[in-house]
């Protein structure tokens, strides 16, 4: 596996043809099966890591291998944070421009900090797609995102819905905004979701049938009104 490109693939030569790779680090020695050819290109896709790279680390998340969620949970934090600084003065140089010193400003918390996560209900199945697929990959929390919209996947299940696209956001003050995008009739919010969560509000197909359809949020020290 020779670097990884902008999305975080690996990349190799087979058939003298660009090959992306998901899941691989720069240095892995891997086995790996041909997904997808295209003219200029193929996609793969990791069946077997025969010797890892020094830079791979064993990824935290359960459902790290099978989901299309996130990228480079296996690669060393540090090292992810070289990857994303030169991703951006590539694409300064590429766009003829030239910057200097570029700094890099570390996250003291790598997991449980997204405030705001998309995820699916296909079939009552409740998660992510998988790699360039629409298979669901089954979750019941996601460790970049806060506790709190952790809190909120595990009392999905109440809401009873079969399929939806949802979003859930989440504040300074761990509030939740639930937004809710489905074709189906007469959803009916149970006393003890809301009861369970700093519930905030809940919009379904862009009206608000729960609370409010904004929250505060802090940046800087200004208080904004944010919408859903």
């Amino acid at each position: 596996m020779e670097k990884l490109d902008d999305f975080g693939r690996g990349i190799v030569y087979f058939n003298d043809k660009i090959t992306f790779i998901p899941k691989c680090i720069s240095g892995d020695e891997i086995e790996f099966a041909v997904t997808e050819e295209h003219s200029k290109y193929y996609k793969g896709k990791l069946t077997k890591v025969i010797k890892p790279s020094s830079d791979r680390i064993e990824a935290k998340c359960p459902f790290y291998d099978k989901c299309g969620g996130c990228a480079l949970q296996n690669l060393d934090y540090d090292k992810t944070l070289i990857f994303k600084k030169e991703k951006v003065e590539n694409l300064f140089k590429r766009n003829r421009i030239d910057i200097h010193n570029v700094g890099i400003i570390s996250n003291p918390s790598p997991f449980h900090y997204r405030n705001n996560l998309s995820i699916k209900i296909q079939d009552c199945q409740i998660g992510f797609y998988e790699e360039d697929s629409h298979n669901i990959v089954c979750i019941n929390e996601c460790l970049l995102a806060k506790e709190e919209i952790n809190r909120v996947i595990k009392l999905l299940p109440l809401l009873n819905l079969q399929n939806a696209n949802l979003t859930i956001r989440c504040n300074y003050l761990n509030e939740i905004l639930l937004i809710i995008d489905t074709k189906e009739k007469n959803i009916k919010v149970p006393e003890l979701f809301a009861q369970e969560l700093k519930l905030k509000g809940i919009i379904i197909n862009d009206k608000v049938v729960y609370g409010e359809g904004f929250f505060n949020e802090v940046i800087n020290d200004v208080i904004y009104a944010v919408s859903y």
